[in-house]
């Protein structure tokens, strides 16, 4: 009867299982925060100006504004101002006393 040495195929496949979780603990640790007005300065009632248009909205709480009496977010009514339904980064096209939103996240988050 002969008994193979099995001790380098299980390491082998062991490394992989270790390069593969490294890999998604890296993905995590680099997700984007979420953006959230409170732990970024800007308070309930402040304005923001829309960088594409006369347009304006005001912070509501720490992640929804109000747009013409109605609460959404950031990113829903960016799509309903340009007309579109494909996902957007709202922070770059907002402003806040004349700050990108994206400047002051990267400033909070970064």
């Amino acid at each position: 009867m002969v008994i193979d040495d099995v001790t380098a195929v299980l390491q082998a496949e062991a490394d992989k299982v270790d390069a593969e979780a490294k890999a998604g603990a890296e993905k995590l640790k680099t997700r984007r925060s979420v953006q959230n007005f409170f732990e970024m300065g800007i308070l309930e009632g402040v304005e923001l100006k829309f960088t594409q248009g006369d347009f304006s909205c005001r912070v509501i709480n720490g992640r929804r504004v109000s747009y013409n009496g109605v609460e959404t977010s950031l990113t829903a009514l960016m799509q309903k101002l340009l007309d579109t339904n494909r996902p957007l980064r709202p922070s770059p096209h907002w402003l806040f006393n004349g700050w990108r939103l994206s400047e002051i996240f990267n400033e909070t988050y970064v």
